[in-house]
């Protein structure tokens, strides 16, 4: 693929190097979104070892899928929904054979403002939100590995999950503040307010 030398690739044009064969557009495809691939599937499994079978999977199917990958199409949202439909098969087989140990405790991304997840890993209850947020739907718990383990934002956790924006809103909020709830009846944080205000609270159901 031809290059000018004054300005980086876009997406696109690394799409159609990868496809004619071209290996560092793809390796440049890949070490953009691998590594944040595999935070993904760290909370969502809690196994490093499990983490880096999934980032080798993702690549694994985006290399075979590249013959037919659209050029126009978002490499980012089509390895975040491999990954978690992979960390999602990976569960089955778990629960089949006992509990899995779902999602580690979540190490949150600078926000506005703190919220009661932050109280808790202040505190160094690690393993009690890790617990907390193993108890919430599965539906919940992506929309939180997305945004505080990829650092997704709404538009792109909902363009991800191909659901509206008002949903993933929603399910964001209710995770906080379940988790936030439950770590002030456990007497683990100050009773703090979730950084999502009652006005502004989403009106969409999940």
């Amino acid at each position: 693929m031809n290059r000018s030398p004054s300005r980086r690739p876009t997406e696109s044009e690394l799409i159609l190097g990868a496809r004619e064969g071209d290996e560092e557009a793809l390796r440049t495809l890949l070490e953009t979104h691998l590594p944040r691939v595999r935070r993904v599937a760290w909370r969502m499994l809690g196994s490093a070892d499990d983490a880096d079978d999934c980032m080798q999977e993702v690549s694994i199917r985006f290399h075979r899928s590249l013959p037919t990958f659209r050029h126009d199409a978002s490499v980012g949202t089509w390895c975040y929904r491999s990954a978690l439909n992979w960390c999602y098969d990976r569960l089955r087989r778990r629960s089949r054979r006992g509990p899995h140990s779902g999602l580690d405790a979540i190490d949150l991304l600078p926000d506005h403002g703190p919220s009661p997840f932050d109280h808790a890993v202040a505190r160094d209850r690690r393993e009690v939100v890790e617990a907390l947020v193993r108890e919430l739907p599965r539906s919940w718990q992506e929309v939180v590995a997305l945004r505080y383990a990829a650092g997704l934002g709404i538009a792109e956790i909902a363009e991800v999950l191909d659901c509206p924006q008002g949903t993933v809103a929603s399910r964001l909020y209710r995770s906080i503040d379940r988790v936030g709830r439950a770590l002030e009846r456990l007497g683990l944080t100050e009773a703090a307010p979730c950084t999502t205000s009652a006005a502004a609270r989403p009106r969409a159901t999940p």
